[in-house]
């Protein structure tokens, strides 16, 4: 044997051929092809005849020696004695072939020697034996015949597969030992692998372990979505710090995790007799409450936090999550399993990571460590007994009807169930999980070929795809077709078409968007494919977005008069940018990571009376190409409701609150990126002699996903070191400890109120100086209203969307009419004719219902009604939807109007007012409920919406209204009292005597047992003094206008109720008292 040591210093390539050099040193000529020499220095076999290789594929690569390089042409697999040994090389001019020790001890073969021979052994057997000739030991080579390579003792059985696809180090290991008999797959050659480990570069040190098993416990609770069937939603993980042994609990909620880590602490004392003295999570909520802590120190037991927003300082769990997902991953891209079955998953893979060697401790597994400790918390479970996650198995039927009948059936394998030898099977023809253990293995037959192409494999490993799913735990009925579709994507991502920017477009008014991926449509399991049936309406990308007087970015630099004015604004944001850190530049990635592009959004901001007072510019990047579970997990961030934002206007007119705005400049910036992204250079600022070089962020920019999530997350952070808290009613609402500060969040966009001018002021002047901000008070612009302040009263309108509506459709020089719709309205857009204008049609509708809801009730039940028709509007919808245009026209200055309440209008503080239309619809005779919430005597909250059920009378029809109305009383009232209003029972108004009798009866009689048991939360918030009941006459109905179309004077009555006033119209001694 030749005893070649390379240089630490060398690559380690050139160490696949020292042999070769010395077999060149000692003269030996190219010709024994039907002998191979063993090598301990070479890292790769080498031969040089072709015909000894399966598989061969051409490669151009070359191996260093000290005299010239050595060209490999070719790579495949070397069947030696029944062992597949992959890759080996081929070297046309080599004199000799190369068997390499270091691949044999890869495939777990043991090398001894014997006086002058070489023995190789496959457990205890001698599959090879190599004579020594000379200084060399060599072994004349068997006839081979090409394919024929194949595993040991356990046939074609694949434990990248069956072990969830670990990492070379740990396959490497258990061959070694003994513990697994097989072939060695490298995970280069496993695509599987490829598609589902790529991942962050580690930067953390390791930490001292402790040395006693249970003395330190790590904790973390890990988000993963879409929910499961039954709800789950977030996973528990605890990890013992001296075995690393895991256990993981699947949760709906995160407060679950106090009664789960009490039974796990309950477990370990009862077996194991120890009480871990040190628990190490960082400061999330699930382990703060003061409750949970108490009892801890109660057992002596100390609590380790990090400081906030320092996931470092709970490495092992954070990395044990990377490792949980990344096995979850491989075994859904594996298999075709539905994601709503990820708790399994999740169990699978702490159980193969309990039994997988790890390398903090020296290549044994936790449940190794664990027994060598003399601990038995869990039964250990032999490898060759694992089943691959979801393989074919056959499992016997429960009961069979015939003697003659098959007494199995296929299902696919999930996990073992936990303290039980029982197998848990998912059934493909039902979706029922069954536990069972009489089941057989059906060959390695996965419902994926594991193996496929790039163009196969699933893109986003299912984990990352949002997906609507049942949290009914009853059994779901899952067809073979749609468990295929579940976890396949609908469509590739596209790119940007060539040459699209913002030069695409002249109008003021339009963006280009680029292209957004349409989230896959999930198909409820309890629903037959056979009942499914395709709907009318056009999908099509979205290729423009209204927005107000955005111009392109070249076109902003071709205009002489306001180039400049955009180049500062341009200057000012690349600026921000660099002052908050948003991101390192870096040369461009060349592991293939994907550099997302961006463009420029540029936007003149307008005063309440048409006037540029501002130009804006924003870099936004292309946030539709991050791939999720990659570049971004959780996305999700509040906005603020519009009920709770007129209650507030509500309120500071009656008790002479003051009023602020702030405006938080560069408001996503202050996010920190929670994955790695790369964006391409700021057009126009890129670094010189580096325009290639891309951005790798620090902070959340425009357009990335996570960007909204991030920013609440630290704007949450903030506001809670001024005393702030976010209200369990509306989460966008924050207020003081003692409500004396108010502060309703849409965005980056506040809304303040108090009592004490000095305190906002305090307030707002010490939030600037963490993140910069402009505040003005009594704004007269704000998230899209036009507002006008009075002592007396504030008035609210969206003026200016109205007249845009109205330019846009050409129906600015229209003839107004007195009514939104006709008095046979019902009637006329009742008709089947072939529909037209479809888009056009639908973005009119989606306008007028934004208007409907936040500042004109008095439409929103011509709009509810013209809305059913969205995907099929015809003549007869097109000619109702003129006449609410010209509605529009006429009452184009109408405002909204919140006034003091005085003694001349004596009121409840909150009410509510209920009506219905009995029969409404002629399509399927279901009634129409409409309602409307007073706060003091100011509108803040209506309603108009089609019933759910065919009411059986009137009275059925109006009980169900107040029902509706009931509800969003009481959520107002939950929101009042954050708000320091302390209203505990408001007052409900109809005009039934029917339904108000009913609503005040103890007992359900013949004529309402039938009424749906939702619909009597009525009755229990009466029951309950939660609400008191009273009826008016139909003249008084302030809801009226809700539920059916109305005469003109009708009308007139309706607006003067709804605090609706024209300027050129209705006096305010003529307002008609709403009591």
């Amino acid at each position: 044997m030749v005893d070649s040591q390379k240089p630490e210093t060398e690559d380690q390539s050139d160490s696949d051929a020292f042999m070769v050099e010395y077999i060149h040193s000692i003269g030996t000529k190219k010709g024994n092809e039907g002998i191979i020499y063993l090598d301990s220095g070479a890292g790769r076999t080498v031969v040089n005849n072709l015909s000894l290789l399966s598989n061969p594929v051409r490669v151009d690569k070359q191996i260093n020696t000290f005299s010239s390089p050595v060209k490999v042409t070719h790579e495949g697999t070397f069947n030696f004695k029944g062992v597949s040994l992959h890759p080996v090389y081929y070297v046309p001019n080599g004199p000799v072939n190369l068997l390499s020790v270091s691949q044999l001890c890869d495939h777990g073969l043991k090398i001894s020697t014997k006086s002058n021979m070489m023995l190789i052994k496959q457990q205890d057997r001698i599959i090879a034996t190599f004579h020594c000739n000379g200084n060399l030991f060599q072994l004349k080579i068997p006839k081979m015949q090409e394919n024929t390579a194949y595993s040991i003792l356990t046939g074609n059985h694949d434990w990248q597969v069956t072990l969830g696809h670990p990492s070379d180090v740990y396959i490497k290991a258990m061959l070694r030992s003994g513990r697994i008999k097989g072939k060695y797959t490298k995970s280069s050659a496993c695509d599987v692998c490829k598609h589902a480990k790529i991942k962050n570069r580690p930067h953390s040190k390791k930490l001292p372990m402790v040395t006693t098993p249970f003395y330190k416990l790590h904790m973390d609770t890990l988000q993963i979505s879409p929910p499961t069937r039954k709800g789950y939603q977030y996973v528990l993980v605890i990890i013992d710090d001296f075995s690393r042994f895991n256990r993981v609990y699947p949760m709906c909620k995160k407060n679950e995790a106090e009664k789960h880590l009490e039974s796990y602490l309950g477990e370990i004392k009862n077996k194991l007799g120890i009480i871990p003295a040190f628990f190490h999570s960082d400061q999330g909520g699930e382990f703060s409450s003061t409750t949970f802590t108490n009892k801890l120190k109660s057992q002596g037991i100390c609590t380790e936090q990090g400081p906030p927003n320092s996931p470092e300082t709970n490495g092992v769990a954070k990395r044990f999550n990377q490792s949980l997902l990344t096995k979850i991953r491989c075994l859904f891209s594996q298999s075709n399993i539905p994601i709503s079955y990820w708790d399994d998953a999740v169990n699978h893979a702490s159980l193969l990571l309990n039994h997988l060697p790890h390398k903090y401790l020296g290549m044994k597994s936790p449940m190794e460590i664990l027994s060598l400790n003399g601990i038995n918390i869990e039964p250990t479970i032999k490898l060759e007994r694992i089943i691959p996650f979801g393989m074919k198995v056959i499992v016997k039927t429960i009961a069979n009807t015939s003697k003659l009948q098959e007494t199995g059936e296929s299902m696919r394998a999930l996990t073992f169930e936990k303290y039980s030898d029982g197998l848990r099977v998912l059934d493909p023809k039902t979706g029922r999980i069954r536990i069972s253990r009489d089941y057989a293995t059906s060959s390695n037959e996965i419902t994926t070929v594991v193996r496929q192409s790039e163009a196969q494999l699933p893109q986003a490993v299912n984990l990352n795809i949002t997906l609507k799913t049942s949290k009914d735990e009853s059994p779901q009925t899952v067809s073979e077709k749609h468990l295929q579709k579940s976890i396949e994507e609908q469509e590739q991502i596209k790119s940007i078409p060539a040459g699209v920017n913002q030069e695409l477009t002249t109008s003021k008014h339009y963006q280009y968007v680029p292209y957004y991926k349409e989230p896959e449509r999930y198909i409820s399991s309890s629903v037959s494919s056979d009942n499914i049936i395709e709907g009318k309406r056009i999908r099509k990308n979205p290729d423009r977005l209204f927005l107000t007087d955005l111009v392109p970015y070249t076109q902003a630099m071709k205009d002489p008069i306001e180039k400049d004015k955009w180049k500062e604004a341009m200057d000012q944001e690349f600026n921000s940018l660099m002052c908050h850190n948003t991101g390192i530049l870096v040369p461009h990635p060349q592991n293939g990571e994907k550099v997302i592009g961006g463009m420029w959004c540029l936007n003149k901001k307008r005063n309440e009376f048409g006037e540029v007072y501002r130009y804006k510019a924003r870099w936004v990047v292309f946030g539709n190409h991050q791939e999720h579970m990659l570049h971004y997990f959780d996305t999700w961030s509040s906005v603020g409701r519009n009920e709770t934002f007129k209650a507030m206007l509500s309120l500071v007119i009656n008790h002479d609150m003051y009023a602020y705005q702030f405006d938080i400049e560069t408001a996503f910036l202050h996010g920190t990126m929670d994955t790695i992204v790369y964006v391409k250079q700021v057009k126009g600022y890129e670094q010189l002699n580096r325009e290639n070089w891309v951005w790798r962020l620090n902070k959340s920019l425009y357009g990335t996903r996570q960007a909204p999530r991030m920013w609440k997350e630290k704007l949450t952070e903030v506001l809670s070191q001024f005393g702030f808290v976010s209200s369990s009613s509306d989460e966008s609402l924050f207020i003081t400890s003692n409500a004396t500060l108010m502060l309703h969040i849409h965005v980056d966009d506040g809304f303040l109120i108090g009592k004490s001018e000095q305190e906002i002021i305090t307030f707002l002047t010490s939030l600037n100086k963490k993140l910069k901000l402009k505040f003005k008070k009594n704004p007269t612009q704000h998230l899209g209203y036009t507002i006008m302040w009075n002592k007396l009263k504030i008035q609210l309108s969206q003026t200016d969307l109205i007249l845009k509506l109205l330019d846009q459709n050409d129906m600015k020089e229209c003839k107004p009419v007195k009514t939104p719709c006709n008095g046979n309205f019902l009637q006329e857009i009742d008709s089947t004719k072939e529909p037209i204008k479809i888009t056009e049609y639908q973005q009119i509708i989606g306008s007028l219902n934004y208007l409907a809801q936040h500042t004109r009730p008095d439409i929103m039940f011509t709009v509810n009604q013209l809305s059913r028709f969205s995907t099929t509007p015809n003549t007869k919808h097109w000619v109702a939807l003129k006449h609410l245009l010209r509605y529009l026209k006429g009452t184009v200055n109408v405002y909204l109007e919140y006034t003091k309440s005085t003694p001349i209008h004596p009121i409840s503080e909150l009410t509510g007012w209920a009506d219905a239309d009995y029969g409404n619809a002629r399509d399927n005779r279901k009634s129409i409920s409409g309602n409307v919430v007073l706060l003091f005597n100011n509108p803040i909250s209506w309603l108009s919406k089609k019933q759910s059920v065919v009411a059986q009378s009137t009275t059925e029809a109006e009980y169900i209204s107040m029902n509706i109305c009931a509800k969003q009383l009481r959520w107002l009232t939950f929101v009042l009292k954050d708000l320091g209003q302390n209203i505990t029972k408001p007052t409900l108004f109809n005009d039934n005597s029917g339904a108000v009798i009913i609503s005040k009866q103890a007992s359900l009689n013949a004529n309402t047992k039938h009424i749906e048991i939702r619909f009597q939360y009525l009755r229990d918030c009466v029951t309950k003094k939660l609400l008191n009941i009273i009826q008016v006459s139909s003249n008084q109905m302030i809801a009226d206008i809700l539920t059916k179309p109305l005469s003109t004077l009708k009308v007139t009555q309706a607006l003067q109720q709804l605090h609706l006033v024209d300027p050129g119209g209705v006096s305010e001694n003529s307002r008609i008292n709403a009591e």
